[in-house]
Formats: C-alpha cells, sequence, structure tokens
C-alpha cells in the first residue's frame, strides 16, 4: 500500500512539474526578451544604450502598430519632468528625440521608429546621452518598449498635440501598450553607473565595461 502511495505521489508530482514547466512567452508588444543594457558614467556625462535583435515572433508583433517608441525612464537625477535636454542615438528607421508630455519623471525618449522597415536578427542599439550636475548617487534607468500609432483623428488631445507640434513624429506619436524591456522580474530600474547589463527572462548580469 506504502509503495502505491508513493508511486502515486510521484506521478502527482511529475505531472504538477509538467504543468508548471512554460515556455518564456514573447512579450505582447514584440519587445525582445533579450538584450544589453550599455551604462557610462563619466564626471556630469551620462548615457544608456539598449542593443537587441528581434526575432521573428517578436518582429511580427512588433509590426501590428505602425511605430514604436522606447522610453528611457530617469530616477534619481533631480531633473523636472518636462526635461529634454539629452540627444537620441539610433540606427533604428525612423529614429529621433521624443517631446515630453505629460511627464511625472524625466522620460526621455527615442520615438518614430517605423517598424514597417524594421528586419529579424538585425543588430540595432536606441539609446541617450545627456549631461547634469554630478550626484553623489547614480542615477538609476528603466527600459519601456511602447507599440504606438499616429495621432488620432477622433482624440482630440492627441490631434491638438500634433497640431501644436507643426506634424512633427515627437509631439504626434502615442503609446498604446508597453512592457518593460529591463524586465518585471527585478521590479526596479538599473543604475546607470558605467556598467553593462544582459537582460533575459530569468537573469540579471552585470559586467564592468572600462
Amino acid at each position: 500500500m506504502q509503495t502505491l502511495l508513493k508511486r502515486g505521489l510521484v506521478i502527482l508530482i511529475t505531472l504538477f512539474g509538467l504543468f508548471m514547466i512554460q515556455p518564456i512567452a514573447t512579450a505582447a508588444t514584440g519587445a525582445p526578451r533579450f538584450a544589453k543594457l550599455h551604462t557610462t558614467a563619466s564626471g556630469n556625462t551620462y548615457s544608456v544604450v539598449l542593443e537587441f535583435r528581434l526575432s521573428a515572433s517578436e518582429l511580427a508583433l512588433v509590426k501590428r502598430q505602425q511605430f514604436v517608441e522606447i522610453d528611457f525612464g530617469l530616477f534619481d537625477t533631480g531633473l523636472r519632468g518636462d526635461w529634454q535636454d539629452y540627444h537620441v542615438l539610433s540606427n533604428m528607421p525612423g529614429a529621433q528625440k521624443d517631446v515630453p508630455f505629460e511627464d511625472t519623471t524625466p522620460t526621455p525618449a527615442v520615438t518614430g521608429i517605423r517598424t514597417a522597415e524594421l528586419l529579424a536578427e538585425k543588430n540595432y542599439q536606441a539609446g541617450i546621452t545627456w549631461q547634469m550636475p554630478h550626484r553623489t548617487t547614480s542615477p538609476t534607468v528603466a527600459v519601456d518598449w511602447i507599440a504606438s500609432h499616429w495621432a488620432n483623428p477622433m482624440n482630440l488631445i492627441e490631434t491638438g498635440a500634433c497640431t501644436v507640434g507643426l506634424g512633427q513624429p515627437g509631439w504626434c506619436i502615442f503609446g498604446i501598450e508597453r512592457d518593460r524591456v529591463t524586465g518585471s522580474l527585478y521590479g526596479r530600474s538599473l543604475p546607470v553607473n558605467g556598467r553593462s547589463y544582459s537582460i533575459d527572462p530569468g537573469v540579471l548580469a552585470q559586467s564592468s565595461i572600462g
């Protein structure tokens, strides 16, 4: 009887394990699951650059929307939400500097990225560089991937902003859905301290880059 109970318990544990082990899901927006985030901090100059490739399945999801925006939410900077004294770095089609709109914390972004021109398994990068007074603590960053669209003619706020901005993408592109590239597993932003971070669904590894 004990042997039968043990066998039954083993079967139940095995079945439970099979149900619990699931493949890592692709983000709803097609945001890359695997990437590297490079940070630099030299005096009062800082930069953050995201490097990644999109798999075929990720790209298919990305192309469901016309544009992508990549937000770099900055924390521990002492900067205002409407701050925009930064430069963008990117090799992505259409990439350009965003314009802050009702941001409560500084959220510089690379916007205007045309999804129709993106390719699977191509090396892409998007990032920002900025200067600010030196602080005793490192600023931190959280990176969001945002599926976006052009201003909806039926939305007075979006069309109004686009009109004010004279049709420039930074004024006319609005988010639909977002995913945290730096990982909900970590639940925090990452220090901008001259290190690189390997982003994957299960592990956060960091290594010095100089």
